[in-house]
């Protein structure tokens, strides 16, 4: 069993022991229908055609679609798409983990300064109707590790194969744009 489906089940998991934590700040134990997801990552500042970057968009449903751009965004950039179908386990996973986290209760730091270089990651929650949103920079605590955890189970959404496909597609997109500049 890989790690990415270890950290699924686990979320699972929480579910179903009803560890995911106290209720507070308006949210339900329970998987609000509005819920959804939009996961954005971004690659450090690169020479192209070496960034790349995408989006991650889950519900209010169980679809969703990774958006995939193999270096900075323009027109000449291509955007890749794909769908996504997850469970409702998996959303309420995903949901019971964003509350053990204290998504909808913590008040999430933004870095006063922000780092130079390095990956850039943010999430935009939507549950009850509240919408939340992680900073893309953050002050190194704990709060840092716990949004590691939620993009990680967000990741794993994403099936092996999809990934493979993509990085394919990125690799040929990178020779192509190399070859083109002899």
């Amino acid at each position: 069993m890989g790690y990415r489906t270890l950290v699924v089940l686990m979320g699972v998991g929480l579910l179903v022991c009803g560890c995911a934590g106290s209720s507070g700040g308006g949210e339900t134990e329970t998987r609000p229908a509005d819920f959804q997801l939009e996961y954005n990552w971004q690659a450090g500042s690169l020479p192209p055609p070496y960034h790349y970057e995408y989006t991650i968009s889950i519900g209010p449903d169980a679809q969703g679609e990774i958006v995939f751009q193999p270096d900075y965004p323009s027109d000449k950039t291509p955007v890749w798409r794909e769908p996504l179908t997850v469970t409702e386990a998996n959303l309420d996973a995903i949901y019971a983990l964003a509350r053990e986290k204290g998504l909808f209760s913590e008040t999430w730091q933004e870095a006063t300064d922000a780092p130079v270089g390095g990956r850039v990651e943010w999430l935009e929650v939507t549950a009850n109707g509240q919408q939340i949103s992680l900073p893309a920079f953050m002050e190194q605590n704990a709060q840092t590790i716990a949004s590691q955890e939620l993009y990680e189970a967000i990741r794993d959404l994403v099936p092996e194969a999809t990934w493979e496909k993509l990085e394919t597609q990125r690799a040929q997109y990178e020779q192509e744009f190399l070859a083109g500049e002899e």
